[in-house]
């Protein structure tokens, strides 16, 4: 079994600095555990790709919470088409190495939150319903069900359900005088619908080529999530990683399983190869020192700011970079001819070695990440831009945000957008 605390101890620690500074780590502990969901679902929801995607990203990022998970799925559930990136023997606790050995029990009573990607079963239903593109979150009535073959709004949903769930541990601590203020208003789940603009993904499918990876962490995880979903997709995918997988990354590692601890991160990924995607990993750190050379296209996840101006000044071609903060994130794109990644995050600061984070914000930056390059794929004309949460607990509110990659005169690289800027 694996332990609870360890696993959790990053979601703790955003707790600690964000949402309840005055708990303790056995108080925000008790109420995660204490939470009880049942995920809900049909025959027609896991008839459509994305309604299967849906159904395996609510499981996962609600799971990693720690809390107690009843699933109810109707049996003679088609495979999921990516298997065995969620296998469907994953949605029902008896048989879920991620539910039994890793949060353990599923919910045994009534429980404080039902989330149903179909119909509603009470006036508190969270119900979520959404296409390729596209979520709807509604309280007590019909989302409208899922249609489509893309992942994206299906990633949403992941992140949107979590965050429902973490707004019912919440209201335990609240109970305790434990939220802060700015938290208290934000109890209550709302209504709304958010989207990400449309593209045309062909039919045939796309042969990406050579696509990097750097870092095969939490991002990356959350990108492939979305990435080997793409119908049709056929690329040969290179991750970076020198570091090993930890109980603490089980958190918000949405791929990662409990055998993955104290491998490779990135061999450990290796397993998710398809017949038309392959991944091979690499046991190194991508610096300024490496003598790799980049494939045209690359993603990356790492926290440190010097990471991502390293893979920069070694790209030529397109760069996608996510990166998370707390409850905030932002996923951004570059071009050799558009503002870099220097622009974009100027300076770095310093890490802390246990950096707040939680699932809800990992699956929200990969699902943008894995958005922008398969946008790049079919329309790689469109103007470079940025998406920022500010807020991810906060959906329904005004913390979503989309705009074009501003050059600044402090890159730190002096790409050409940024000498053009101080010429001016």
């Amino acid at each position: 079994m694996i332990d609870r605390r360890e696993a959790l101890d990053r979601s703790i620690a955003l707790f600690e600095s964000d949402l309840t500074p005055g708990a303790t780590p056995e108080q925000i502990l008790t109420a995660l555990k204490s939470t009880s969901v049942r995920i809900v679902s049909n025959a027609e929801v896991s008839a459509t790709p994305a309604g299967q995607a849906a159904i395996a990203s609510v499981l996962t990022c609600v799971a990693r919470l720690g809390v107690q998970v009843e699933v109810s799925v109707p049996e003679g559930s088609p495979a999921d088409a990516t298997a065995p990136i969620s296998d469907f023997s994953l949605l029902r606790p008896a048989a879920s190495d991620l539910l039994d050995s890793l949060f353990g029990e599923g919910a045994s009573r009534t429980p404080d939150l039902v989330i149903s990607l179909c119909a509603p079963e009470s006036s508190s239903t969270v119900c979520l319903g959404g296409a390729d593109f596209e979520l709807r979150l509604r309280i007590g009535e019909s989302a409208g069900g899922w249609q489509g073959d893309l992942p994206f709004g299906a990633g949403l949903a992941g992140a949107a359900a979590a965050a429902e769930v973490t707004r019912v541990a919440l209201a335990k601590l609240a109970l305790l005088g434990l939220v802060t203020e700015r938290y208290l208003s934000k109890l209550v789940a709302r209504a709304f619908d958010t989207s990400l603009p449309e593209f045309a993904w062909p039919a045939e499918g796309v042969d990406a080529g050579s696509v990097d990876l750097v870092s095969a962490g939490a991002v990356t995880h959350a990108a492939l999530f979305s990435i080997l979903r793409l119908p049709g997709l056929s690329a040969a995918l290179r991750v970076f990683d020198d570091d090993c997988g930890e109980v603490s990354n089980l958190n918000r590692y949405l791929l990662m399983r409990d055998r993955d601890i104290g491998k490779p991160k990135a061999r450990a990924i290796e397993r998710f190869s398809t017949e038309n995607i392959s991944i091979v990993g690499v046991e190194q750190r991508f610096n300024a020192a490496s003598s790799e050379i980049l494939a045209p296209q690359t993603l990356v996840g790492v926290d440190n700011v010097k990471g991502r101006h390293a893979v920069q000044r070694a790209s030529t071609g397109w760069v996608g970079i996510a990166a998370t903060s707390h409850l905030e994130l932002v996923s951004s794109e570059h071009r050799a001819d558009s503002p870099c990644a220097g622009c974009q995050h100027p300076t770095s600061e310093p890490l802390a070695d246990r950096l707040p984070t939680i699932s809800f914000v990992s699956m929200l930056a990969g699902t943008y990440l894995g958005y922008q390059f398969a946008r790049h794929q079919v329309a790689p004309e469109t103007p470079p831009e940025q998406l920022i949460v500010l807020d991810a607990l906060n959906l329904a509110g005004e913390s979503f945000h989309r705009e074009l990659v501003a050059p600044t005169t402090a890159c730190p690289l002096k790409c050409p957008a940024s000498r053009e800027l101080s010429q001016s």
